[in-house]
């Protein structure tokens, strides 16, 4: 049986182009980590996450060479890291300090892990990571509804170039980027290349942004 690869079954969300495009996305499953702060600082909050995030995912994916049997278990490939970023008061993130940023760091499951199958997943990580706390995470259904997205190569710094283009393309279409924590919309990047593997000018990210119908004049 072939695994399960969520970016070759999903190509128009996860086989993006540099030429920014439409898409609609409907409710998908999640772990997800909340925290803030600065994603660069070393062994803090948000690469605590990160590891943990990948240290679940695979040990459900190792789950049965363990002697554990998840009911509906199919083999799969672990997702692409993801997150979602925003600033108190709707403020714009490029003009941020780092320090000021609340995230979500998620990763997409497959459909047979449930609440039942995380908890158990947890309870074993921590077994073999006795230092490690799984209580900030939980698994997480959201639909992210229509956005534009586009494919940014470089580094993250030069993001900005990219979202330009994302602004520029919804306003052609006749909408508006409409980025609102409170519904759920986030600032959504998916990072395709290990960046401690990859020079920066060779970084693969997907910048996703929600978007909404442009209000009337």
């Amino acid at each position: 049986m072939n695994a399960y690869d969520v970016k070759k079954e999903m190509k128009d969300a996860y086989g993006v182009k540099t030429k920014p495009m439409r898409i609609t996305l409907s409710k998908a499953s999640y772990l997800k980590i909340a925290g803030t702060g600065n994603p660069n600082e070393k062994d803090g909050a948000y690469a605590k996450a990160v590891r943990l995030l990948y240290g679940l995912q695979y040990t459900i994916k190792m789950s049965m060479k363990k002697q554990w049997e998840i009911p509906g278990y199919s083999p799969f490939v672990v997702a692409p890291l993801e997150g979602l970023w925003w600033l108190e008061n709707e403020q714009a993130l490029e003009t941020a300090h780092k320090d000021q940023l609340h995230w979500y760091s998620i990763m997409r499951l497959p459909a047979f892990v449930t609440a039942e199958v995380l908890k158990e997943a947890c309870l074993r990580y921590e077994q073999k990571h006795p230092d490690a706390d799984t209580s900030e995470v939980s698994l997480w259904e959201w639909e992210e509804g229509d956005c534009v997205q586009i494919l940014h190569i470089g580094s993250y710094d030069d993001e900005p170039q990219s979202i330009a283009k994302l602004h520029a393309y919804a306003q052609a279409e006749g909408y508006q980027v409409a980025v609102n924590e409170s519904y759920m919309r986030f600032h959504h990047e998916i990072y395709l290349s290990n960046p401690h593997r990859t020079k920066e000018e060779k970084r693969k990210t997907i910048l996703r942004l929600p978007i909404s119908k442009k209000e009337e004049e």
